[in-house]
């Protein structure tokens, strides 16, 4: 407690760092430390000190004077500031006023403008109107001549046909009764089926029937490994041994540890464990360090097939062109061994994918029969929109399913979907480069 009652708070005083016992009694500008009385004389008697208790005491004289300054200094700021932005509302307002008369004006221009344009529009419409409809009307006139006309030849075709048809129907019924007779006399030892009428059949007629019903299946079949580079070993045509020298000291870039069973990529170099990174391109066909494409990655997609097609719609966006169709189909069927519930039925489903028909439409066309192919486009698994499991669906490729209504409803305009969807299809090991197995995009090269 001092004098006058005011209460001071004193925090204990300092010691030395060289002697524990000593509190600070010097403090050395020169090395802006507060030492004892001993260190000053013994460390630092050469140095610019001074005693504490008269240094605090300076300091303390000089507060008032460095707050005053600051309050100084804050307040001709506050002043000046206050003063240009005043200035800032007053030009501000001018403009204001200046602005609102320029817009009145230029309003008034405009609504002139487009008064003459829709009066001169107008009148342009109506007299296209006009000649649009003599046209209908003479079209209507030459089609009500030429649907007389037609009904005259149907009339005609049809009596024709009917003609034609008792003369057919008289010559197969002397070929029945011909085949009648055939069958009755034809021996019947050895039967081994019978009719519902219990008339029996020779083997000779079940033979026949069974191989005339034989049916293929019209399904394509697809490669079972469409790896390209991969052969039985795995991807040794894609890495080569390699040792690491003891003055490396380097790790690998997948596992952040020491190499084991080192193995150096033959495009780029980059060097990986074996095992880390046959890991990895189980994964993505690339090196993990520069995503140089390693091989061809095959997926799990079901048996389906593919149809690309030219369509004469306009997508938005692409008014210069039409459009090409990619429509995907797949039957009903069950999942197989790769698949999360193996021998699982699942529903077929059909889907159409829409691109404009110019140069880079067409590329992205040929990679998705591509990656069709190698069985990338579709899989197995949970739908995002029902949220039903075990359901074909798209396996991260992007397709535009609609022709109009904005990236939103997956479809036109969208000016960045074609190098989006090219970068999902090169993360998939799918590119220009690696598309150079004609047998990969045969339904492309019937239409292009």
């Amino acid at each position: 407690m001092a004098e006058g009652g005011e209460t001071i708070i004193q925090k204990p005083i300092p010691t030395c760092d060289n002697h524990p016992s000593d509190e600070v009694e010097v403090y050395c500008k020169h090395c802006n430390k507060a030492v004892c009385f001993d260190c000053s004389r013994i460390h630092h008697h050469n140095h610019d000190c001074e005693g504490i208790v008269k240094l605090s005491r300076r300091l303390r004289q000089q507060i008032p004077e460095t707050c005053q300054q600051i309050r100084d200094g804050t307040l001709y700021r506050m002043k000046s500031e206050l003063e240009s932005i005043r200035l800032i509302q007053r030009e501000n307002k001018e403009k204001q006023k200046e602005e609102a008369t320029s817009l009145e004006n230029l309003q008034t221009q405009c609504m002139e403008a487009v008064k003459g344009i829709f009066q001169s529009e107008i009148i342009k419409t109506s007299e296209n109107l006009k000649k649009h409809n003599d046209k209908l009307d003479a079209r209507e006139q030459e089609l009500i001549r030429k649907i007389e006309n037609l009904n005259v030849h149907v009339q005609s075709h049809e009596d024709s046909q009917l003609t034609y048809g008792k003369f057919e129907l008289l010559e197969m019924d002397m070929v029945l009764r011909k085949m009648t007779n055939d069958y009755r006399s034809m021996d019947t030892d050895g039967a081994v089926y019978s009719s519902s009428l219990k008339t029996p059949l020779t083997s000779t007629i079940i033979d026949s029937l069974k191989e005339s019903l034989t049916m293929e299946d019209s399904l394509p079949h697809f490669p079972a490994d469409c790896n390209g580079d991969h052969d039985n070993s795995g991807h040794h045509r894609l890495m080569e041994p390699y040792i690491i020298t003891k003055e490396a000291r380097e790790n690998c870039p997948i596992c952040m540890d020491e190499f084991t069973d080192p193995q150096k990529l033959t495009k780029c170099g980059h060097v990986f464990c074996k095992e880390c990174i046959e890991s990895f391109f189980s994964y993505k066909p690339s090196c993990p360090n520069c995503g140089v494409i390693y091989g061809n990655r095959t997926g799990d997609q079901p048996e389906g097939r593919i149809a690309i097609a030219k369509d004469m719609t306009r997508l938005p966006g692409y008014g210069s062109c039409n459009s090409i169709k990619v429509t995907y189909v797949f039957m009903d069927g069950k999942q197989g061994p790769d698949h999360p519930s193996p021998g699982t039925p699942y529903k077929g489903i059909t889907r159409s994918g829409w691109l404009p028909d110019n140069k880079e439409g067409r590329l992205v066309a040929k990679l998705l029969n591509v990656a069709f192919t190698r069985k990338l486009v579709f899989t197995i698994g949970r739908s995002r929109t029902t949220g039903n499991d075990g359901v074909l669906i798209w396996n991260d490729i992007h397709h535009k399913t609609r022709t109009h209504g904005g990236a939103e409803r997956f479809a036109y305009p969208d000016p960045t979907y074609i190098e989006r969807v090219m970068d999902e299809l090169s993360v998939t090991g799918v590119t220009e480069e690696s598309a150079d197995d004609p047998t990969e995009y045969e339904e492309y090269s019937k239409v292009f």
